[in-house]
């Protein structure tokens, strides 16, 4: 199998692939020390929020994921077609890991089947019981089950089991062979009903480590710590989104039929989707896939109709399934909706929004690839919400998304063709077939007993769903489980029981469902909760040991931040909010400013740089004594950070295991969980420069140049032509090569592609507790700014005095007035018009991509008043 440079699959299509070491060169990159610093774990949505509901929590704001002082206009989307994406072959990239992990806790795999179905218990014992399934040792961070089932270690190994082949089906679909491949090659030992280790996975190899899984009933999924998609097994409807070959005659490619299927585990990436978006999250249906990039945007391929129906012959004279496999943007009914989780049923998918909202749509499907006869009445089509899994009244077709009406959810799954969500409280919802748990029309969701603050479970924080039955999971890691559930606990339940025979040492902390068949992800009783300072899962807590054996909950009588230390018991203060960035935007003046504000109070170093500099814990708290002293006599008062390179500084270098796959603002988010964030944007054009001036005059960081308009213009040529040679190489991407360069000469060109690292912090921390400050707005509206920077920061109104003295400050001191710099930037000339052409020209991707991160219309720099020569 030449499956490094080719896979079987592939060799009929002629699609080039690129091991992730490519000689010598690739070994050395990995070994570079910056690479230890640079890995990926965000620190919100799924995995964190199954054990603290707060994760989801959500303003009014319309889609903009942030708060900001830039008035947020209507950005439509248009429709992706196939016609549009251009055909490219993915390489492994030679760069480094991204952030697309999110905070997870990791545990022990046990399997729970409503059947006697050893194949896919992964276990020797069958039972009615949960087991611990046999061979793997590690910690499992990830869990996905179908008609077989995989698991993702901590060191991103990938495990399968249960059957490879797809000769089950019930009604309908496809005729059945042996050899599907949803299990994955190369697959090192154990026979199918025991879990097998996929060769070359996980980050202790020089080759790929998967952070994600998915498994639809004959095909697989992964999602690598570079944020792309990986598919295998049965592709009989496209669903694996690239071409396969023939079980009968593998010279033969394929993209769709009985007989297609690839089983090769290999970086073959998805098909047709220029410029490598960047995956999130995933999701498996029957026979069709979904997935979630970064910016919130859902991909979609296989048997799944809805949003594809501009799809040039998609429909032409019937279902044409030779189409099925190109992926898709779906964007009607998404406009300004940023999707944050996706779960696909057999004939349905459900999405979450990062407000709260619950999307669902129809994948056209029946679950038996269009094969019932009630659908063969309609053209190979199921009607739409025909068991009410949509959980809403059709206003349309059905083939494009739709919000469920009066309701915000915190977690969703989808079943067979049903639909579960926690709601506010930790009250479950659910809809569709079967009624499971509910009376009443099967399109209206209606809460299942059992679950809330005052209820018998408890509060709901994370729900799953098979073929038949729902699961859900309770704030104290119980197990909930109502349907067909198996005679162990009673046969057929209409209301929750408690699942028999978990572990009493153990709790649960996720679980995956599919046909009849559960995987629960446990971990040891008492494990702290996660949300609250200190409270993190193993990844963030072994990234800053030093930090969190410190911490305790936060006194609640202070508005500050505070702790009493685990071991002296002194009280010990964190700032209340951070002005996180960035560097010449304008921070240190805002900062100077709101300390004029009656309840805020100094510190002994206004800009620490704690988080990307090398300090102990203790002279970080250190450094906020005088609010420990001050907060004892008024509880109101409260500090702040102005550390200018903590917006753009994405790895943890110094703390725990270097080469932890954390990134910065999930490790602040687990110390300080309730932090006000504010960032400062300006004109990156007028920033780079600015910053050339000043360091260069400080440190004379730029000699070799000269501090002059031409050698700036020879260092911001350097700059830019370093980083366009990274962009341009195969699989790079704009997240990549910052991480990679940032510590080299373009690190203040990398500062001002402010898109790159904003959607770290807006997936760490709440859409209320981020503020972004435009620099020309804070300047023509200075009053007004403060005020609303002040309204963020939850303090009361400037006083007229106040806002007086703020006007007056003078934030330029220290280095600012010393002799050396004054002199020197004084010299400092207009930019040259080529070089200011030069930088805009470079800048504009970011700024329009930053645009749409924010829900802006556009962005326009106010660059009408600059002076160029």
């Amino acid at each position: 199998m030449c499956r490094f440079m080719q896979t079987s699959c592939d060799k009929v299509t002629g699609a080039m692939l690129v091991p992730l070491t490519s000689g010598a060169g690739g070994n050395r990159l990995w070994r570079h020390p910056l690479l230890w610093i640079m890995a990926a774990i965000l620190s919100v949505l799924l995995y964190t929020s199954h054990l603290s509901p707060a994760s989801f929590t959500s303003s009014s704001t319309a889609g903009t994921g942030i708060r900001t002082l830039q008035e947020a206009q209507p950005n439509a989307m248009e429709i992706v077609s196939a016609e549009a994406v251009q055909a490219q072959s993915q390489a492994q990239p030679k760069v480094p890991p991204t952030t697309i992990i999110p905070q997870k806790v990791a545990g022990k795999v046990y399997t729970w089947s409503v059947d006697d179905n050893k194949l896919v218990l992964g276990r020797s014992s069958i039972g009615g019981e949960p087991g611990a399934v046999a061979n793997i040792k590690e910690n499992v961070t990830a869990v996905a089950a179908g008609g077989h089932s995989l698991a993702v270690t901590v060191s991103g190994v990938l495990w399968t089991w249960g059957r490879n082949d797809s000769k089950g089906g019930g009604g309908g679909g496809s005729q059945g062979i042996a050899n599907s491949g949803q299990l994955g090659a190369p697959r090192i030992g154990a026979e199918l009903g025991l879990p097998g280790q996929i060769a070359g996975t996980g980050n202790r190899t020089n080759e790929f480590t998967f952070v994600a899984v998915a498994a639809g009933r004959y095909h697989s999924v992964g999602l690598d710590r570079y944020g792309r998609v990986y598919t295998w097994g049965l592709n009989d409807y496209g669903q694996l989104g690239r071409p396969g070959v023939l079980a009968s005659d593998t010279n033969v490619g394929c993209v769709s039929g009985a007989e297609c299927r690839c089983p090769d585990v290999s970086p073959a990436l998805i098909s047709r989707i220029s410029q490598a978006p960047h995956f999130v999250k995933i999701a498996a249906g029957r026979y069709h896939t979904l997935a979630v990039t970064a910016h919130g945007q859902v991909w979609t391929w296989g048997f799944n109709l809805c949003g594809r129906q501009l799809v040039p012959g998609l429909l032409k004279g019937g279902l044409n399934a030779s189409l099925f496999y190109i992926p898709t943007l779906v964007t009607a009914g998404l406009e300004n909706v940023h999707i944050t989780t996706v779960d696909a049923g057999y004939v349905h998918w459900a999405a979450l929004s990062k407000r709260g909202d619950v999307i669902t749509c129809t994948a056209g499907d029946d679950g038996y690839g269009g094969q019932l006869p009630e659908t063969q009445a309609h053209g190979g089509l199921r009607p739409p919400n025909a068991q009410g899994e949509l959980g809403t009244t059709l206003s349309s077709s059905g083939l494009n998304p739709s919000v469920v009406p009066a309701l915000k959810a915190s977690a969703i799954a989808t079943g067979r063709c049903s639909t579960l969500v926690v709601s506010s409280g930790g009250t479950v919802l659910s809809w569709g077939c079967g009624q499971l748990g509910r009376k009443g029309p099967p399109d209206t969701p209606l809460q299942v007993p059992g679950f809330g603050a005052n209820e018998t479970a408890g509060r709901a924080v994370f729900v799953a769903a098979s073929e038949y039955t729902h699961l859900v999971i309770t704030e104290t890691g119980q197990v909930w489980v109502w349907g067909a559930v198996g005679e162990r606990n009673g046969g057929t339940r209409e209301e929750p029981v408690l699942l028999k025979g978990l572990p009493s040492n153990m709790v649960a902390a996720a679980a995956s469902g599919a046909h009849q068949h559960f995987l629960l992800l446990l971990a040891e009783a008492g494990w702290p909760e996660v949300g609250k300072p200190g409270h993190v899962g193993p990844f963030i807590w072994d990234a800053a040991p030093d930090i969190f054996e410190q911490l305790t909950p936060f006194e609640p009588s202070l508005r500050n931040p505070c702790f009493h230390n685990r071991t002296t018991g002194a009280l010990r203060c964190l700032p209340y909010f951070s002005i996180i960035g960035v560097s010449k935007c304008g921070t240190t003046d805002l900062y100077k400013k709101l300390l004029v504000h009656r309840s805020i109070i100094d510190s002994k170093n206004k800009g620490p740089h704690f988080w990307d500099e090398q300090h102990p814990f203790d002279w970080y708290l250190d450094i906020y004594s005088p609010v420990a002293s001050a907060v004892v006599k008024d509880s109101n008062l409260v500090v702040g950070d102005a550390s200018t390179n903590t917006f753009t500084y994405s790895g943890v270098g110094i703390r725990g295991k270097k080469n932890d796959d954390v990134i910065l603002p999930g490790v602040i988010r687990g110390v300080q969980p309730d932090m006000k964030v504010i960032v400062m944007l300006r004109d990156p054009v007028d920033r780079m420069y600015s910053a050339y001036w000043y360091y260069g005059c400080l440190y004379s960081l730029y000699e070799a140049w000269g501090m002059s308009d031409v050698g700036f213009d020879a260092w911001a040529r350097e700059s830019v032509a370093e980083m366009n040679a990274c962009l341009k190489g195969q699989g790079a991407s704009a997240r990549s090569c910052a991480l990679l360069h940032y510590e080299g000469k373009p690190q203040q060109l990398i500062k001002g592609m402010y898109s790159v690292f904003l959607p770290d912090w807006q997936a760490a921390y709440r859409e209320d507790q981020i503020l972004v400050i435009n620099t020309d707005t804070y300047r023509q509206q200075e009053e007004a700014t403060l005020q609303t920077v002040l309204k963020f920061l939850e303090l009361e109104e400037a006083t007229p005095a106040e806002i007086a003295r703020m006007t007056e400050v003078e934030a330029n001191r220290g280095h600012n007035q010393n002799a050396k710099v004054k002199g020197c930037a004084a010299k400092r000339p207009n930019m040259l018009h080529t070089t200011r052409e030069l930088l805009a020209d470079f800048y504009a991707p970011f700024d329009e991509e930053l645009a749409q991160q924010m829900q802006w219309h556009s962005l326009q720099w106010n660059r009408k008043a600059k002076q160029v020569h």
